[in-house]
C-alpha cells in the first residue's frame, strides 16, 4: 500500500482505520459531541502533501486518515480509509485529480472533493469542477481557507 504510513504513524494517526468499526461518536444521529472532519489528502509532491496534512490536522475538528501520493492509491484505498472529505491536487501521476474526482462523486457519493491546485482557472479545473468537485482552490489560498472549505464540504455532503 503506498499510503504514507510511516508519516501517519509517527503522527499516531495510523490507528483503527479502516477496520469496519463503528462511526465515531460525534458522527452518530443524535450527538452532541464536536463533529470530526475525516480527511484523505492526495498529493504527488511530498513536502506539499505533508504540509497540507500538517496543517489540516492542526485544526482540532479535522483528523487526517491519508495520504496518497498519486490518483490511484487514492481510488484504491478510498473505502478502507473511509474520509469524509478527499483534498486532491488535479496534477498527479498515474490518475489525476478529474479522475480522482469523477471515481469519487460516481462510487463514494457521500464524500465531497476539494480540489487544491496551482492553477484553479485553468482548463483542468473546470474539467474537475464539471466532475463534481464541490470546491477548488488555488494553492495561494492559506491554510485557514482550506480547512473552511474542508468544513463546508462535509456539512454540505
Amino acid at each position: 500500500m503506498v499510503v504514507d504510513e510511516a508519516w501517519l504513524s509517527r503522527r499516531g494517526l495510523g490507528e483503527d482505520r479502516g477496520t469496519g468499526r463503528d462511526p465515531p461518536a460525534s458522527r452518530r444521529a443524535g450527538s452532541r459531541e464536536a463533529v470530526v472532519v475525516r480527511v484523505m489528502v492526495v498529493e504527488d509532491h511530498d513536502l506539499i502533501r505533508e504540509v497540507l496534512a500538517a496543517a489540516l490536522q492542526a485544526e482540532p475538528d479535522i483528523e487526517v486518515v491519508a495520504c496518497c501520493p498519486d490518483g490511484q492509491t487514492a481510488i484504491e484505498n478510498l473505502d478502507q480509509a473511509s474520509p469524509d472529505v478527499v483534498v486532491t491536487d488535479l496534477s498527479l501521476p498515474r490518475v489525476d485529480g478529474v479522475a480522482v474526482t469523477a471515481h469519487s462523486r460516481r462510487h463514494h457519493r457521500g464524500v465531497p472533493v476539494v480540489v487544491f491546485t496551482s492553477a484553479p482557472h485553468g482548463h483542468r479545473a473546470a474539467a474537475a469542477r464539471a466532475a463534481g468537485a464541490h470546491a477548488i482552490l488555488g494553492k495561494s489560498a492559506d491554510a485557514g481557507a482550506l480547512a473552511t472549505a474542508v468544513r463546508t464540504a462535509a456539512a454540505e455532503a
